[in-house]
């Protein structure tokens, strides 16, 4: 903490507080990758379906080392209109990390 002229301390940190929302997008690929989403999947002729829940992934989707996100234009689109349309303030730089979790299972 520091000190001021008056004998007042302040701490020398300062708080950070994020909103973390989450939306259900009608766009045509993942958010982090390119296969196609269960969405759009849904809209394709029966024929032109992949089958199962493993039929459209990719090594970033399943956490391949080396594996890198692709963003999805479509997505950045959605969010731009709904910050707008909520008057909200659109930060000129965005930072992802990913979260990597192990289970004992």
């Amino acid at each position: 903490s520091v000190t001021d002229d008056n004998g007042a301390t302040t701490p020398k940190f300062q708080t950070v507080i994020g909103l973390e929302i989450h939306a259900q997008l009608q766009i045509p690929t993942k958010l982090f990758s390119s296969p196609l989403s269960n969405h759009f999947q849904q809209q394709l002729p029966i024929s032109e379906q992949k089958k199962g829940a493993n039929g459209h992934v990719s090594l970033f989707d399943l956490a391949i080392p080396g594996s890198l996100p692709i963003l999805s234009g479509d997505a950045v689109k959605a969010a731009v209109i709904s910050s707008h349309a909520l008057s909200c303030t659109i930060h000129p730089v965005s930072r992802f990390e990913r979260k990597h979790y192990t289970y004992a299972e």
